[in-house]
């Protein structure tokens, strides 16, 4: 009974689309808060990666926990 409705709805899966607003942010607003942490979570990648206390296979876990959010 799923597949069969997943089916039969499956053109309007790939066509959707979300359409969010948010008071009181304009779209400039957005781009910079998201570019923002996006520097913020480079910044922290980079502190990983050339922390030379750290072996690899502990740089790998620290990214898989506060980058990825893993286990």
């Amino acid at each position: 009974m799923i597949e069969w409705t997943r089916q039969k709805l499956a053109h309007y899966f790939r066509t959707a689309r979300v359409v969010v607003e948010l008071e009181g942010i304009t779209e400039e607003g957005l781009k910079q808060a998201l570019n923002s942490e996006a520097m913020r979570r480079l910044e922290r990648l980079e502190g990983i990666i050339y922390n030379e206390y750290e072996t690899d296979s502990e740089k790998i876990e620290t990214i898989r926990r506060d980058i990825l959010g893993e286990g």
